[in-house]
């Protein structure tokens, strides 16, 4: 595929950008208009437009980009977002002292920050930007390239845009894992367990949480290890089991999505084995319920957003 060329080098400008200032692609809307954006908690976003317009356009198109900024600020859930957005023009000499009353507006979470760029004079314009915009690039990155040397700019900026788009389905295919039907079984299974319980005697007694697997530490000193599993189903009352399916209906189900069920279900056993072995070693009452498995459920979906 042919790539168009720009008489103007404006793929060496949007190259430079992204490795000056470290910027992801959020949209390249046709050959003359990207958009950029940057990290951090006041995430700035970079556009750069290479446009011949005059006053009442570039109104209209701060306008419009306000509107765009507000519905990204809400999706990203941001107090507020800056908008640099840097015309590429051969009436920058015109459109630079009405342009900068529009740089006087008041204070919102959305604000545009024109700067006019003269395509007439690449260079000096170019060292302009550099200061206003703090770039941490060399002066060489703005010589004027060839036609060819175009093409690869634009070529590198397209090759990395689809770089970012790959890795965000593959993201959203890792840590999107469908349904947590495991969590649902393993709630089931509980609750079934304790209806067992409840028609064979009373949950709360301790002949019956004997019988079904409970921790004792003397009948586990004798031999019955499995007891430090089984304990981790069981529950003490209604209370117990309705507030650790709760617990395990959230938690669970947002750490099985990212984890995944194979490794939720390592998670969930281990956990619950590590407290029952803690309840073992600090107390030597009857014990039951899988709590320490909540407890690293609720640490693991903290670790989440690092995951992903």
């Amino acid at each position: 595929m042919e790539i168009e060329a720009q008489p103007f080098p404006f793929w060496q400008l949007v190259r430079t950008f992204i490795k000056g200032k470290k910027l992801q692609i959020i949209k390249i809307k046709s050959n003359n208009e990207v958009w950029l954006q940057e990290e951090g908690r006041q995430r700035a976003v970079y556009r750069l437009v290479e446009e011949d317009a005059s006053i009442p356009l570039i109104q209209k198109d701060i306008k419009e980009t306000k509107k765009k900024l507000e519905i990204l600020r809400q999706d990203l859930g941001l107090k507020s977002v800056v908008c640099h957005t840097i015309y590429v023009t051969s009436q920058a000499n015109t459109v630079k002292i009405e342009g900068e009353k529009l740089l006087k507006e008041p204070d919102s979470p959305t604000k545009v920050k024109p700067f006019f760029m003269d395509k007439e004079n690449y260079s000096a314009a170019s060292v302009t930007l550099r200061k206003h915009l703090k770039l941490k690039t060399s002066p060489t990155c703005f010589s004027q390239p060839t036609i060819k040397e175009e093409q690869v700019h634009q070529q590198a900026v397209m090759n990395e845009w689809s770089r970012q788009k790959k890795l965000e389905e593959r993201r959203d295919i890792i840590f999107s894992f469908g349904n947590p039907y495991l969590t649902t079984i393993i709630i089931s299974f509980l609750t079934v367990v304790f209806l067992t319980m409840e028609l064979s005697g009373s949950s709360t007694e301790a002949r019956t949480l004997i019988a079904f697997g409970a921790k004792d530490n003397a009948l586990i000193m004798g031999g019955e290890w499995w007891r430090l599993l089984t304990s981790m189903f069981l529950h003490i009352g209604i209370i117990h089991l309705v507030l650790n399916g709760v617990a395990l209906f959230f938690l669970g189900g947002i750490v099985e999505r990212v984890f995944g069920s194979a490794r939720f279900l390592v998670i969930f056993l281990f956990s619950g084995l590590i407290g029952s072995l803690a309840s073992f070693i600090f107390t030597a009452d009857l014990a039951a319920g899988g709590i320490g498995s909540n407890l690293w459920l609720f640490r693991c979906d903290s670790l989440s957003p690092i995951c992903r």
